[in-house]
């Protein structure tokens, strides 16, 4: 309604307005970014897949550097848009039981923990 009666009564500034560069630019630019971000969450989840698929239960080896890079594209994504925050619980959950406990056999194993929190805090201070 007020669009139609701007449009209307004044056509000039309506004009202006919706030709206006700066908005075309600033709107493109937050499209692009909420598309870079989920990016980050599509990367995140890929390497967090990766990681389960190569790692059998009771295996070790090969799923290290795809869970830790799971966690820090996940840790990079909550840098980049904090929205991402309630995905959170979630993702710590799948890694402490699936990188943490399910990839040694059902032991608990410290290593992979605290080579996990490292890299997530190390990614998330970077910015700072």
């Amino acid at each position: 309604l007020v669009a139609s009666i701007v449009l209307l009564y004044c056509p000039r500034s309506a004009a202006l307005v919706l030709l206006n560069a700066g908005l075309m630019l600033v709107d493109h630019v937050h499209f692009q970014f909420n598309g870079l971000v989920l990016g980050f969450l599509v990367l995140s989840i890929a390497a967090l897949r990766k990681a389960a698929a190569s790692l059998p239960s009771g295996s070790r080896g090969g799923g290290w550097s795809w869970g830790i890079l799971g966690g820090a594209f996940f840790g990079a994504l909550l840098v980049l848009k904090h929205l991402y925050l309630p995905l959170a619980p979630c993702y710590f959950l799948h890694l402490l039981f699936g990188f943490c406990y399910g990839s040694t056999g059902g032991h608990f194993s410290t290593g992979r923990f605290l080579a996990l929190g490292l890299v997530v805090v190390i990614v998330m201070g970077l910015p700072f």
